[in-house]
């Protein structure tokens, strides 16, 4: 391409040339300058705090060699009786016997109507006996029929004192939970 341009308008587009190219390069600079000390700034705050973290790990040391040795030998007792006894209640509570599950299940095999009114459970043997009261023979006989279907269940006995009246009977009964079972 031939530039027909007068010599004068040449060196005036050099010249607007040069100073972008100036200006570009001056705002590069200053842009460099800028990350450089933002960069050198945190680099100075992180050596800082670690300067600060170091002055505390010293002085925790130096309070730590201050202690008598007798006073760390009774809490290192203390601590580990506490360990103890946390270890001992663990223990207790992991081989407790939730009953809100079993609760549920013999909520949901009580017929509509009937109620219980003493619920006792023994954790050794997982027995369980109810008593409580049914308006008739036939829903008696529903709640035996529910228990027996329940797996979670086993050995259900009902006195024969339960069948004798045909309504407002007051029962009692008596059964095993299987816990095996139910993990």
């Amino acid at each position: 391409m031939i530039n027909l341009l007068p010599p004068i308008e040449k060196k005036v587009l050099k010249e607007q040339t040069n100073l972008r190219c100036f200006f570009i390069l001056s705002a590069l600079f200053l842009l460099s300058l800028i990350c450089l000390i933002i960069i050198l700034l945190s680099i100075k705050i992180y050596i800082s705090e670690q300067v600060e973290s170091q002055k505390l790990i010293l002085q925790e040391q130096l309070s730590e060699e201050k202690l008598e040795t007798p006073k760390i030998q009774e809490m290192g007792k203390n601590m580990k009786s506490i360990n103890e006894k946390i270890t001992t209640l663990n223990s207790f509570y992991e081989n407790q016997t939730h009953l809100t599950p079993i609760l549920e299940k013999i909520w949901q095999s009580l017929p509509v109507g009937s109620n219980l009114s003493t619920f006792s459970f023994t954790q050794d043997s997982s027995k369980i006996s109810l008593s409580g009261f049914c308006p008739n023979r036939e829903l008696l006989f529903e709640f035996k029929k529910n228990l027996e279907s329940n797996e979670h269940f086993s050995e259900i006995t009902f006195p024969l004192s339960n069948w004798v009246k045909p309504f407002d009977i007051n029962f009692s009964t008596t059964f095993y939970y299987n816990s095996h079972e139910s993990k």
